[in-house]
């Protein structure tokens, strides 16, 4: 069962969600996912603000979402290209 947990954990990389403090992984959650969940709240409260029988949502909540989108590809791109480089033969 511990094997199974610590490989998903590994696999969907949970631990770039937190702080690592002299090379150990505290419960503080990284500059990256603070970002995140504050893009990903702002664009969520237009959604919930939106009255979607009489707002067209694309239009009133595209700009939040276009953040939060970008912002995603730009960690999910810097963590890929982290992993690529430790990865490198020497």
């Amino acid at each position: 069962m511990y094997s199974n947990s610590y490989e998903l954990w590994n696999d969907a990389k949970c631990y770039e969600c937190f702080q690592f403090i002299d090379g150990t992984l505290t419960p503080n959650k990284s500059v990256e996912t603070i970002t995140f969940n504050e893009k990903y709240d702002k664009f969520m409260k237009c959604v919930d603000q939106s009255n979607i029988n009489d707002t067209p949502l694309c239009p009133t909540c595209m700009e939040a979402y276009l953040d939060l989108d970008d912002y995603y590809n730009s960690i999910k791109t810097r963590f890929a290209e982290s992993l690529n480089h430790f990865n490198q033969p020497e």
